[in-house]
This record gives structure tokens, sequence and C-alpha cells, in this order.
């Protein structure tokens, strides 16, 4: 150990510190198993007792942190060290969790409290290693994609009240990406639960950003939630789709059955993020209140205020996205939505045009949505 914590430092040859970081961790997961132990004949005593284990950690989460703050985050001492804690998470994550990620996020709010284009780069480094522990073991999960909401939150109401702000803008959109980013190509059944709670918070926290900015919603943060939510509920179980599809869906009709709750100037941005979250849906996902829904989108000739095309072309979307599931039982409100959109169609010009674009993107949608 006193040879390995000499090497770390040791800068003659660029490989050694991050050899003698990767020979640390090993030496963790050696003293944990059992059979490597008893093949050395010393099965009743582990190699490392617990202190010196926590000291492992701790210095490996430090290191990790020097080097983000530092704007060095991709640096291969700083990757070995987040690999070796990634190794050992397993019958450690507690320490892990305590001297990695803990310092790591705590960092964060602190950044990100008093966030600035100066601290943008450091700000994604810290983002980068918080997502590499997380999409690894279960508890590191459960741990930081919470605290990345409440950080998502916070950064939204901020942008609400100063949209000139571009670098709280680049701020929150690089917590949208890290979102994305942690979910990896898949969630397992043990994180589904979290997952769906997350993307259904996520939501909530975009919808509020959007009726609440006093002006037209910063379009980088809205491409930003429209990737991130469309992401994060392709690779969530049915069970999970539905979850956040039902915050998705009850956020957009709003109290009143029948309209749509949110006002003119945040009403597109809305309607774009919550067709992210429907055409993401596997076809076994019912929608609640998806009556109401239909209502709402083939009315949208008769909006009040009146609809934009990109409305229509949204709604479109949605439309296709919904009468594409495989279940037979939408036929009846299928043609409902076909001979009231029809009915539109004798309206005036605006209304025949925004029809129009409602029936476009509804065949073109119905045509794509399962690819």
């Amino acid at each position: 150990m006193q040879l390995l914590a000499t090497a770390v430092e040791c800068t003659a040859v660029e490989e050694t510190p991050t050899k003698a970081i990767k020979c640390m961790g090993a030496l963790v997961s050696v003293s944990d198993d059992e059979g490597t132990l008893a093949m050395a004949g010393t099965s009743k005593a582990k190699l490392l007792n617990g202190e010196e284990i926590t000291g492992l950690v701790s210095r490996f989460g430090q290191t990790v942190l020097d080097h983000a703050l530092r704007g060095e985050g991709a640096m291969a001492l700083s990757s070995a060290c987040v690999d070796s804690m990634i190794g050992i998470s397993v019958g450690h994550e507690q320490r892990v969790e305590q001297f990695g990620l803990a310092p790591l996020y705590e960092k964060l709010h602190e950044l990100l409290a008093t966030a600035d284009a100066s601290t943008a780069s450091v700000v994604a480094n810290v983002l980068k290693c918080l997502v590499e522990l997380a999409k690894n073991t279960v508890s590191h999960f459960v741990f930081t994609i919470p605290r990345l909401v409440s950080e998502l939150r916070g950064l939204l109401l901020r942008c609400a009240a100063d949209e000139m702000d571009s670098g709280m803008v680049e701020m929150t959109c690089a917590v949208f990406a890290s979102l994305d980013g942690a979910f990896g190509e898949a969630v397992g059944d043990e994180l589904d639960s979290c997952a769906a709670q997350c993307s259904g918070d996520t939501y909530s926290c975009v919808a509020e950003y959007v009726t609440q900015a006093d002006c037209a919603p910063t379009e980088e943060l809205i491409v930003a939630a429209e990737a991130t939510l469309r992401r994060l509920v392709q690779v969530m179980q049915p069970a999970g789709q539905s979850t956040v599809a039902t915050v998705a869906v009850a956020r957009l009709l709003g109290d009143s059955p029948g309209s749509i709750a949110a006002p003119a100037a945040g009403r597109t941005s809305l309607l774009r993020i919550t067709a992210a979250v429907i055409t993401a849906l596997s076809s076994t996902v019912v929608l609640d209140r998806c009556p109401e829904l239909l209502t709402v989108l083939s009315d949208v000739g008769n909006w009040d205020p009146p609809a934009t095309t990109v409305d229509a072309r949204i709604a479109g979307q949605c439309f296709g996205s919904i009468f594409n599931k495989d279940t037979g039982t939408l036929a009846d409100a299928q043609q409902s939505v076909i001979e009231t959109l029809s009915n539109a169609c004798q309206g005036a010009l605006h209304t025949r045009a925004l029809i129009f674009a409602v029936m476009l993107d509804l065949i073109l949608a119905s045509c794509f949505a399962q690819t």
C-alpha cells in the first residue's frame, strides 16, 4: 500500500499513477473475494480492513474531484479512480457514496448555486463523473438522479426569472444531458420505479418552467427537454412509461378537462415536450385520460387563443403515435377524430390550414411512429 501510494505521485513514467490506482482497486476486490483468500490460506482475515478500504475510496473520490475542479475530468488518472470506485461498489456502496458521490454532488450543488460561464467546464466534468458512477450501480443511481432533478428544478426556475442569462441556460442544458446519459442503453427492472418517478419529476420541472416564463421559453431548453424526456421514456419498461405518460397528459390537460392549461406563450412548448413523451411510448402502453386528450387535440381549430401551425403539426404527431398502437380499442376514437377534423375543414381559411397540418402529420406519424 505504501509503495502504491508513492507510485500514484510518481510522474516520471506517464502511466505509473494510473496503474497504481488500478492496483489499489484490485486489492479491494481481491480482499473481498472469499475464493481467492481461501486459496491463499487467509480466508479468516481479509487482506484490507474497513479503515484501509475507506482510505482508498476517499483517495479515489478526492482525486476525481481535484481533477474535475482543475478542468481535467477526462484525464486517465481521474478515469482510473472512477473505474476503481465502480469496480468496488458491490459490497462497498455506502463507502463509495459517502466518499465518492457525496463530495462530487456537494461541489456540483455549490457550483450551480452561483453558475456562470466561467464554471461551465468544471460543472461538465463533475456531471460526467457523477453519471459514470450512477449508471453502473443501482444504489448510486438512486442516490444521484433525484438530486440532479432537484438541481434541474432550481435552474429552470432561475431561467424563468431571467431569460437572458445564457450561462444559466447552458448549465441547465448540461444537467439535461447528464440525465439522458445516466440512463445508459436500458433501465433494468429494479431501476424502473426510480426512473419513472424521476422522469415524471423532470417533466413537472419543465412544464412549470414553460408555464411560468414571462416570455417565450428558451428554445435551447425546450430542445434539451424534448431530447431528454424522449430518451428517458424510450429505455423504460411499460409500467414506468405509463407513469410518466400519466403525468404528462394530466399536466397538459390541467384541472379543466377539454382545455389546454398552459397560456399561449408556453402552450406550444408544453405540447412539444408532451409529444416527446407520447411518441416515445411502446405500443403496449395505454394513455390515461386518452378520450379527453383526443378531444382537445382534435379541436385544435377552435383553440383560444388560436393554435399555430406548429401546434397543429404536434397534434398530428400525437394522433399518429396514439393510433399506431395495435390494440384495436381505438378504432371508434380514430373515426370520431377523423370526422371532427373533416368537419373542421369547412371552416375559415386559418382553420383549414391548421387541419391540413394535423392530417399531414397524423399520416406521417402513423407511418413512422414505430421506427
